[in-house]
């Protein structure tokens, strides 16, 4: 009996005799065994006797003159660690001990109160009732004694001391009104709201209590009110056919509780028991402890029963207040498996003050629960985002959502396992403040010399010198430890748990987790950098936060199906083994990469991070065939993208990968170049057969050697194409508009042209002859000729990003610099370019004088019909305008550029116009717009909107109606130099 924690029941009872035996009959009954009874009775000149075990009677003399100060009295003297409320008139079953200790167990609360329980009002009938704030829920409380004594016991009151003592327990507690979910067949009480005697706070029954002198002889006995007993006897009848035990059963949480254990669940708190500052819900309401917010239903995932949980039906919003005294915030996520079978998914994100901290997408039903902690130190709000493209049946729900405090102290060790399990990792000492971009790589003793070549080619030609670079080692010695120094990288420290090998690399999936940083550039230590990585690493910005920019695999293999099994050397059934039934959905994914180069930011990597290591049988898929087949990580990581759904392909020039590629060596520019495009190389991958290949590439990183590097070349080159530039009949300043579709280029271009110290041409690959140039023969020589000579004429030109070619040339222009023109509101971008097929107005001007158009965007006199837009066409009008920018960003990344929103020029002209001419460094004089819209916006002009919010709502896509968008449109891009 002692392994129970004692109950100590208290009842204050005041002339009311018959229900103090009816009252004892039940606590006897209870099927707890460590448990005691406290009947204090206060009834001057009439006194209880009676001898039961576990059961004390307290006879006062004078009567207490409030009910709070009676029930301070009972419980200051139990001696049990919990308390029940015990109240003399209600009607307690056999399980209500066991069953509120076995949720107390589950629910780790020190504040027991079920949310549901029966009322009698004198019929046969028993009606429902609810435990919410303002209604009666004392009688069914069991809380820790010591929670009573910090927060003061009960107030000095007769009448709402019960409230009083709750306000005083959550606040204590920092939580919300505190319930918890039960079955019908476990409700465990029946409010007596019918008696003979009158009640304090409900009408009760008529009679006045029996106050009359003497001694009486409390004994156990049934319930005397037929009606009453009946409905006793038949709630206890079903609960015995609900086949559910009613025994307390002692758990792990149960074994916790003692001293100290209140304190710890004040620091640990579930965030169902938390405030919520807001919420929004895709369907019915959100739903707490484990309750789903709709048809009383319960969250149940892997066919548990999860007790902290909310329910959150995609797409969703739940706001919570960061208290202080918690850094981390953890929780897993799921789709409840009533859902399973159904054709959804979600994505879900947390985060801190706005930002995305941690997320995971893509979860369908059926997935094993994926887990999401992130840093909530310094944070003010916490939110719980959920978003979906499918939105019937989309159960989302947070599984055991809790703050905590994560930092190791002094005295814990600082070590991290990885995701595949090769390593256990020492964390290295790095910047408290998290850094913007960490550059990771893997090293072992004998690969000192490709380190060497990889650090020498990054810090030559990679244009990251503000990023922190990691250095993972599998061993070392003096040469990689001399190399880290001299290159002012960290040194992370692993002590491998098999036989180191290729897929010991697999440690950088786990880099969120070892280096705090905003974005991870993670490398194959057999790499030379030989451009700049700032425009890649730029571009991420463009991207949802759980974006992984990764390039295609070099073997061109059209399916991740028949990578595994040409490959990986595996099939479908070991697949099931290797990450569950639903992973064999992923043997049609297009895109399978190599993992020697990829970018994610801090949410993404450790997505992928939680993603594999719920993969059940990942690790010993890996060692099955790790002599053999010692890449298979590489598959682990293709197979996590593809669930995720985030996987980016960008340019293979990144990772040109020589086990399947050739490349081109151009003696007099020192670039090198693809063999069959001609684009020249950023990254180059000696992987596989192509290890030896090219070896003159690496020794011009050597630093010991004389040779001259490629990029050093090309430095010498362009200062030749420079000079000679400079003795070139060229107008200054030059500048390109660099534009996209209906972005506002010629409202720009027609302003500058008003200034005094500047001529501006519109769109000079287009229609060359209006601007007196010659003819654009539609190739990349043609183009260039165009250029060249219109900046013989003009300051300026308008040049469109759909024009790669000429885009391309401008990037090894000698100080040119770019205006790059976008726009946020991409709907209304859309709704223009299609109103502007349809009518037919484009930006042409007789004789070439006033070239801007009135852009189709003067306000008509009666609204244009509407249009009807598909999803489909948006998605694809998405893509298309991320790849140009994309493209764009990569070949201009050497020039100087400012970013320019068309929202600007609409809301905020002579802000944006003088901030422009700062950039030109010419004077500055107000230059007046020769039209600003004043079209119907995009909300009014599309007649499925609300589909395509719906659709891309809580995305980066998120569509905002122009006249609620007023801040953020005036909310400046940011200059990219």
């Amino acid at each position: 009996m002692d392994t129970f924690p004692l109950i100590s029941c208290v009842m204050p009872t005041y002339g009311r005799p018959e229900f103090v035996d009816e009252s004892l009959a039940m606590f006897l009954a209870q099927d707890y065994e460590n448990k005691e009874l406290l009947i204090v009775n206060d009834c001057p000149g009439q006194k209880f006797v009676g001898e039961f075990p576990q059961v004390r009677i307290f006879n006062c003399e004078k009567r207490f003159k409030t009910l709070g100060e009676k029930r301070n009295f009972a419980i200051s003297q139990a001696k049990g660690e919990w308390i029940s409320v015990w109240d003399d008139d209600d009607i307690y079953m056999p399980w209500r001990l066991s069953f509120s200790m076995q949720e107390i167990a589950a629910f780790e609360t020190p504040l027991y109160r079920p949310y549901e329980y029966w009322a009698y009002w004198g019929d046969a009938q028993l009606h429902h009732n609810q435990a919410i704030p303002g209604w009666i829920s004392h009688p069914l409380v069991t809380f820790y004694r010591e929670l009573w004594e910090a927060s003061g016991g009960y107030p000095h009151i007769t009448l709402n001391e019960d409230s009083g003592l709750f306000r005083k327990m959550h606040e204590f507690l920092g939580s919300d009104w505190l319930t918890y979910p039960i079955e019908r067949a476990d409700r465990y009480m029946i409010m007596r709201c019918a008696s003979l005697y009158s009640h304090t706070s409900i009408a009760g029954g008529k009679r006045p209590p029996n106050t009359s002198p003497g001694t009486i002889e409390i004994s156990p006995r049934p319930i005397q009110d037929r009606l009453l007993r009946h409905a006793a006897e038949g709630i206890i009848e079903q609960h015995s056919s609900a086949s559910k035990t009613s025994s307390f059963k002692p758990s792990p949480a149960q074994e916790m509780l003692g001293k100290g254990w209140l304190e710890s669940v004040r620091t640990r708190p579930h965030l169902d028991d938390r405030p919520i500052e807001s919420q929004s819900v895709g369907f019915g309401a959100l739903g707490r402890h484990g309750r789903l917010g709709y048809d009383g239903k319960q969250v149940i995932v892997g066919g548990k029963h999860v007790r902290h949980a909310l329910s959150a039906h995609a797409p969703s919003d739940v706001k919570f207040r960061v208290d202080e005294g918690y850094d981390g915030f953890d929780t897993y996520v799921a789709i409840n498996d009533d859902a399973i079978g159904k054709a959804t998914s979600a994505d879900f994100f947390v985060l801190v003050d706005g930002e995305i901290k941690g997320c995971a997408t893509n979860v369908i039903p059926g997935d094993p629960p994926r887990r999401i902690f992130v840093d909530v130190e310094k944070g003010q709000t916490l939110e719980l985002r959920t978003q979906t493209r499918r939105w019937s049946h989309c159960h989302s729900v947070w599984l055991e959502p809790t703050y905590c405090c994560s930092k190791p102290n002094a005295q814990q060790q600082r070590t991290f396992i990885d995701c595949l399990r090769r390593a256990e990792v020492s964390q290295p000492e790095v910047p408290e403040q998290e850094v913007d971009l960490c550059i990771s790589t893997v090293v072992s003793p004998g690969y000192e010399g490709w380190l060497q070549t990889f650090l020498e080619s990054l810090r030559v030609n990679g244009a990251c010198k503000d990023a922190l670079i990691a250095v993972v080692c599998f061993g070392t010695n003096s040469k990689i430890d001399l190399l880290i120094q001299q290159y002012g990288a960290i040194k992370v420290s692993c002590k491998s748990l098999v036989n180191v090998n290729m897929t010991s690399k697999s440690v950088l999936y786990s880099m969120g987790k070892i280096v705090p940083a905003k974005k991870y550039l993670c490398f194959d230590t057999d790499m030379v950098v030989l451009g700049s990585l700032r425009e890649v690493v730029a571009s991420l910005d463009l991207f949802c936060k759980s974006s992984v920019l990764i390039c295609r695999d070099a073997a061109n293999i059209s399916k991740l199906g028949h990578a595994l099994t040409g490959l990986y050397g595996s099939d479908r059934d070991s697949l099931k083994s290797l990450a569950g039934p639903s992973a064999v959905r992923c043997l049609d994914f297009p895109l399978v990469v190599n993992d020697g180069f990829f970018l994610a930011s801090r949410p993404a990597l450790n997505s992928v991070d939680e993603l594999i290591r719920s993969f059940p049988g990942a690790v010993d898929w890996i060692e099955e065939k790790s002599q053999a087949i010692p890449w298979r990580n590489q598959f682990v990581f293709n197979l996590a993208l593809a669930k995720l759904g985030t996987a980016v392909e960008i340019d293979q020039s990144m990772n040109w990968q020589l086990n399947h590629r050739s490349l081109e060596l151009d003696g007099e520019t020192g670039t090198v170049r693809t063999t069959s495009m001609g684009t020249p190389l950023k990254v180059i991958h000696f992987n596989g057969g192509g290890r030896n290949r090219y070896p003159i590439l690496r020794e011009q990183f050597h630093r010991d050697s004389h040779l001259e590097s490629p990029s050093q070349a090309c430095m010498a080159t362009s200062t030749v194409r420079r000079a000679q530039s400079k003795n070139a009949e060229c107008r200054e300043p030059r500048f390109v508009i660099c534009s996209s579709l209906r972005t506002g280029s010629h409202m720009l271009a027609t302003a500058f042209d008003q200034h005094p110290k500047l001529k501006v041409a519109g769109e000079i690959l287009v229609r060359p002859k209006l601007f007196g140039l010659g003819e654009n023969k539609n190739s990349p020589e043609g183009e260039l000729l165009v250029i060249n000579e219109s900046f013989q004429k003009f300051n300026g030109c308008i040049i469109h990003r759909q024009h790669l070619g000429a885009i391309q040339h401008l990037g090894e222009m000698p100080d040119l610099k770019i205006i790059f023109l976008r726009r946020r509101n991409w709907l209304a971008q859309l709704v223009s370019e299609i109103r502007a097929h349809q009518t037919n107005v484009w930006h042409v001007a007789p004789e070439g004088v006033n070239y801007l158009s009135n852009d189709g965007s003067s306000k008509p006199e009666q609204s244009p019909p509407q249009l009807t837009i598909s999803v489909k066409r948006c998605i694809q009008f998405l893509q298309d305008q991320n790849r140009l920018d994309l493209l764009a960003l990569k070949h201009l990344s050497g020039c100087a550029r400012l970013t320019v929103a068309y929202e600007d020029l609409q809301w905020n002209w002579k802000e944006a116009i003088q901030e422009a001419l700062q950039f030109l460094e010419i004077d500055e004089v107000p230059l007046a717009p020769v039209t600003l819209k004043q079209g119907f916006p995009a909300y009014q002009s599309v007649a499925n909107y609300d589909e395509i919010a719906h659709f891309f709502s809580n995305t980066r896509w998120d569509v905002r109606p122009v006249d609620q968008m007023s801040k953020w449109a005036r909310e400046p891009l940011k200059t990219v130099q």
